[in-house]
């Protein structure tokens, strides 16, 4: 059986196991419906938005977005891991990232 076969298989069995990506067009589209702002309008707030948050965490500042979101920048010192078949070490690091953990009421929504 082809993959082709199988995922028309599960498109029409309806168990495909991968989710439909949304594009961000399509998340200014759902605003514009709930609210009537222009698309331009909701695309600027959507910018400064992902701008400011870059612009906080990159100042090491945590990011709360009550109902939402919390986002932390979290600093990794570098360290070396043993790698069996080689039998020896390697080094990793430093590195810097971001963790997201979702809000409890956002995630009863789901």
């Amino acid at each position: 059986m082809s993959s082709s076969t199988v995922s028309q298989e599960q498109e029409q069995t309806g168990t495909s196991t991968e989710r439909p990506v949304v594009q961000t067009r399509e998340i200014i589209e759902d605003i514009h419906k709930a609210t009537g702002i222009e698309r331009g309008e909701i695309g600027k707030v959507l910018t400064a938005l992902y701008d400011a948050c870059a612009s906080r965490l990159a100042n090491g500042e945590e990011i709360d977005l009550r109902g939402f979101m919390k986002m932390t920048i979290r600093d990794y010192q570098s360290r070396k891991y043993y790698v069996p078949p080689k039998e020896d070490y390697i080094e990793r690091g430093p590195s810097t990232r971001v963790n997201i953990a979702l809000a409890g009421a956002f995630k009863k929504k789901l």
